[in-house]
């Protein structure tokens, strides 16, 4: 999107986990083929994070990863009452669908079978039906047929309510996050590694692979192919990435400086992933790790599990030692530049001493 038509963002302070997200992409091609500007839909599971399915997959993305030219661009829709476990389980569902591929043939058949009872179960998916299929998961029927549906099938239903205000004005900081964010969720980076481990997967076990769950169910049924899968996932980017924080600079105090020169940018950066790690990262970590916990106890022989296990441990371990850097970095500045570090609590109205301070003795 260029960046002069980026006037509007979604406004994080109209959000709860739990809500859709309706909106346009601004493709015109697309838009009139579909008859309607409103041709993609989402789940924001919190912490300025959407759970979608694009071109790449499903997959996890910032939420100014998309901007808005005009303010009717996109809606936010809430189903009233949704109860704090349905929000887990619902976040629960669409992250277990994490790599599970796009399937345009199925976009193709909504229209013709919307209106109808012909379920797919294809492992496919598509935005639309990644939403619907979630919200069945928790009991909650929000259109006639979730296996067809399509974004503004979601604006049409009743039992969901439009929420006020949900476009806030782009200035020129919202513009570069939009800019950034955009960047990353068109390159598919972020969701590559994992599409491209169940797709070796599948040729390995001969069958179709689209969910972590698929990826455990072809270990526990196919005992003595153990040894070849562990081999397939040690080997795969995902494998290799898993832990990797992506700051290269991080680690020593100069090239954090060097990157940072700005105590407000150093600052932003801290808090945010302080906040990113702690609502998103690390609990959706302990998460896997109590599932792969309780598998092994069911199937002790499985050593898929156990590697995965040990994944999922690196992980934790690696967002515990990033928590523990930021609140090292948060007080070299805090004494390194008190004025500017005052200047900007006050501005901000955000300490994070008292957050952190517990962190160091990790």
């Amino acid at each position: 999107m260029d960046r002069d038509d980026i006037n509007y963002v979604f406004s994080i302070d109209a959000l709860m986990p739990g809500d859709i997200l309706v909106l346009t992409n601004n493709d015109d091609k697309l838009i009139q083929k579909a008859g309607t500007k409103y041709i993609h839909a989402a789940i924001y599971m919190g912490d300025a994070q959407i759970i979608e399915s694009n071109g790449y997959g499903v997959t996890m993305t910032h939420i100014y990863s998309y901007g808005f030219k005009e303010p009717d661009d996109a809606y936010i829709l809430r189903y009233p009452n949704l109860k704090p476990d349905q929000i887990f389980r619902l976040i629960r569902t669409c992250r277990e669908n994490m790599g599970r591929e796009w399937s345009g043939l199925q976009v193709a058949r909504v229209q013709t079978l919307k209106d109808t009872d012909n379920r797919d179960d294809g492992n496919k998916t598509f935005c639309s039906r990644l939403v619907a299929e979630a919200y069945e998961s928790v009991g909650i029927k929000l259109v006639k047929n979730p296996s067809y549906c399509s974004p503004e099938d979601f604006l049409n239903c009743d039992v969901l309510m439009r929420v006020a205000n949900p476009l806030v004005k782009a200035d020129e900081n919202y513009k570069n996050l939009v800019e950034r964010y955009d960047r990353i969720r068109e390159s598919g980076d972020e969701i590559l590694p994992l599409s491209t481990l169940y797709e070796n997967l599948s040729k390995y076990y001969h069958i179709d692979i689209q969910s972590f769950g698929q990826v455990l169910i072809a270990s526990i049924d196919n005992p003595t192919m153990d040894d070849g899968a562990c081999d397939i996932i040690r080997n795969s980017d995902y494998f290799k990435n898993a832990g990797y924080n992506g700051y290269p600079w991080l680690d020593k105090n100069e090239d954090f400086f060097n990157h940072f020169p700005e105590v407000e940018r150093q600052l932003f950066f801290i808090e945010n992933n302080y906040l990113h790690y702690t609502l998103t990262y690390i609990p959706c970590c302990r998460d896997n790790l109590n599932c792969m916990e309780k598998l092994e106890q069911m199937y002790p022989q499985s050593k898929v599990i156990v590697l995965f296990d040990c994944v999922f441990l690196r992980v934790m371990k690696s967002n515990l030692k990033l928590l523990k850097r930021i609140s090292q970095l948060y007080f070299l500045i805090k004494k390194r530049t008190p004025k500017e570090y005052e200047d900007f609590i006050k501005t901000y109205k955000s300490d994070f001493t008292e957050k952190l301070k517990p962190i160091l003795d990790l």
